[in-house]
């Protein structure tokens, strides 16, 4: 509950202190974001550890088997992509 909670009451107090500076007219300066490359690169290297650890570790997990048994195999493919992005 506490996880749902803790993202508003950070909004919360970060919308209280843009008042209070706003009505004392202080300028809020911000530290500056990351490059172009960085807002790319950081994804991209997050997308492939993911990757390489479903590849890695696809026994463990039991992917494999997942796939390759018999039956219903539109169902069994849902359930690999839904574990593959967990």
């Amino acid at each position: 509950m506490k996880l749902c909670i803790r993202p508003i009451i950070l909004l919360a107090t970060c919308i209280a202190y843009i008042e209070h500076a706003r009505d004392r007219s202080e300028h809020i300066s911000l530290a500056e974001g990351p490059g172009s490359l960085e807002r790319i690169l950081i994804p991209f290297l997050y997308l492939v550890l993911a990757i390489a650890f479903v590849y890695l570790f696809r026994d463990m997990i039991g992917l494999t088997q997942l796939l390759e048994s018999p039956g219903d195999r539109s169902g069994r493919m849902i359930i690999a992509v839904a574990l593959m992005f967990e």
